[in-house]
This record gives C-alpha cells, structure tokens and sequence, in this order.
C-alpha cells in the first residue's frame, strides 16, 4: 500500500493500522509503519547544493544514496537544533527511499476504533498540510505524519541551476 493510500485509510472514521512512534524536536509524532523501511544510525552526510534548508543531505545506506530530510526542520523551519538528531528512518516514496532524521524511534502502536481522530481545526497551521490524523494513546495526543507530503518540498527557484549557469556564463 502506497503511503498516500495508507495515510488516507488511517484518516477514515474506525480505521485500523499499525504505527510507528517517533519524536522530533521534542515531541512526539506517529507514521504508517508500512511506509518505514528501516532505522539507521546518521554518521556521515553529503550536503546538496540549492537543496531546501530542511534536506541535510545524502547518506550512503549499504551503497544505497539516500536523501536525508530532517523532520524538525521540515515541521519548523525555524528549529535550531533541527540538524543534530541522531537516527535516520527509512521510508518507501513512490518507489524510492528517502529517510528523515529524528531524535528517537519508539514503539509500534496497534491503533483503531476511536484511537484515530481527525485534526483538530485549531492545530498549528504549520502541520495542517502534513497531519493526517491524531492518535489518541492515553492522555496523549500524538499527530500522524502524511509520508508523501512530508517529501512535499518547496521549489527554492523555478529555473533549473543548470540554464542559469549557461544564462550567466553567455
């Protein structure tokens, strides 16, 4: 299952899912866990040139290159400690990996019936377009990341580096 399509089913009223807990910048946050891939401990990152503030870079995964998005820096830009989390989650992307740093993984919830609600209207208009649902364990209200708008970047500039590096040298 697509991670749209899983992110559009645990939305639906009573729906069923497993889901992954993991925090960044000091809160908590859940994703499809048939969308994660794998966890891995961030050591060394290539930067890419032009690319959003939030894409720390490339990592080398087992001599697979994988983007590598911080999630605190993609929930708020204005983060300042949004690069220095120290585990990378693997996600599927239409067929792709793309992974994102976070400061924890924890555990594998179960989550059903009246566990997954709509977000609220008052929640942070930041996370209105990545917040597919909320997810009620005990006290706690945890937001359920949309995988394929998490990878949603914004475009820095509409002219491709390459046409302008020939429009400038001309």
């Amino acid at each position: 299952m697509s991670a749209t399509a899983l992110s559009a089913h645990l939305a639906a009223p009573r729906a069923a899912g497993s889901l992954l807990l993991l925090r960044a910048s000091g809160r908590a946050f859940a994703v499809p866990i048939g969308c994660a891939q794998s966890v891995f401990r961030i050591e060394t990152t290539t930067r890419l040139p032009g690319a959003p503030d939030c894409v720390l870079g490339l990592v080398n995964l087992r001599g697979q290159i994988v983007p590598l998005t911080s999630l605190a820096l993609r929930l708020d830009p204005n983060d300042k400690a949004g690069g220095s989390a120290p585990l990378g989650v693997v996600f599927d992307w239409g067929g792709r990996s793309i992974a994102a740093a976070v400061e924890s993984v924890g555990d594998v919830v179960q989550a059903g019936g009246e566990d997954i609600v709509p977000p609220p209207p008052t929640i942070d208009p930041a996370l209105t377009e990545l917040v597919v649902a909320v997810l009620r364990r005990g006290r706690e209200l945890i937001p359920v990341l949309d995988i394929a708008a998490l990878f949603e970047f914004p475009v820095k500039s509409a002219e491709p580096a390459t046409r302008r590096l020939a429009r400038e040298t001309a």
